[in-house]
């Protein structure tokens, strides 16, 4: 595969369609149970050697790397799962607890209207089940927002670090571009870290040439032509 994979980015081809064909070549050949994406992209940086032989152990060195990190990620979800399992604690026989943390487990990322499809139960229910969750701290919730909200295990929340928060507007701001002495604006950006813009810097006047334009301009309009014979008739019939 790598071979082949060299040939056709040697060709000109775009990556993504191989990329996305060797996700299903792995899964098809029981290679993997799962059909994830392992495609060693990192032996495309700059600087990688193109000859076939040294870009093959760069090929082969970013897959192995690309399944570790897939298999930590694995064994994350796993500790995240087993101990969103503990947290919940005994439930009743028909609970949708267990199967939750399952579904979370398996998709890291989800909705309320997601949670409520997987488990055929109402959208109000399944609010309520992740607020249980997010009280307890099972879950966290990803977004910073109050609509539209994704929820993972508690093992996401480093994700919840890097994701950045919506911008809202400033409770006591007024609308429009605010002043320099606006104290909302004064407050929120120390004086030193505000950027110094260069001195302006001053152009030496152009002279422009308009004798030419003077020329033109003083020289008299010829006289236009008059209209022919036909031309007067065709005047007169239409008057």
């Amino acid at each position: 595969m790598g071979i082949a994979f060299h040939r056709w980015l040697q060709a000109g081809h775009p990556r993504a369609p191989f990329c996305a064909a060797l996700s299903r070549y792995w899964h098809s050949h029981d290679i993997l149970r799962a059909p994830l994406i392992l495609t060693g992209i990192e032996a495309l940086a700059p600087g990688t050697p193109w000859e076939i032989e040294p870009w093959l152990c760069w090929w082969l060195d970013a897959l192995l790397a690309e399944a570790r990190e897939a298999l930590d990620l694995l064994r994350q979800l796993e500790r995240a799962r087993t101990q969103a399992l503990e947290k919940c604690g005994a439930q009743r026989r028909h609970s949708r607890a267990p199967q939750a943390v399952n579904v979370l487990a398996i998709q890291p990322l989800m909705s309320a209207s997601m949670l409520a499809d997987r488990l055929g139960m109402s959208m109000k229910s399944a609010l309520q089940l992740l607020s249980v969750f997010q009280d307890r701290g099972i879950v966290v919730e990803v977004t910073h927002r109050t609509a539209h909200r994704l929820f993972g295990l508690a093992g996401m929340g480093a994700l919840r670090d890097v994701v950045k928060p919506p911008t809202r507007p400033i409770h006591g701001r007024k609308r429009g571009r605010p002043r320099k002495d606006d104290p909302f604006t004064t407050q929120s950006i120390p004086e030193e870290e505000i950027p110094q813009l260069p001195p302006p810097m001053r152009l030496d006047p152009v002279q422009f040439d308009y004798e030419d334009l003077a020329a033109r301009l003083m020289k008299p309009y010829a006289p236009l032509p008059l209209p022919g014979k036909i031309e007067c008739e065709r005047v007169a019939i239409s008057g």
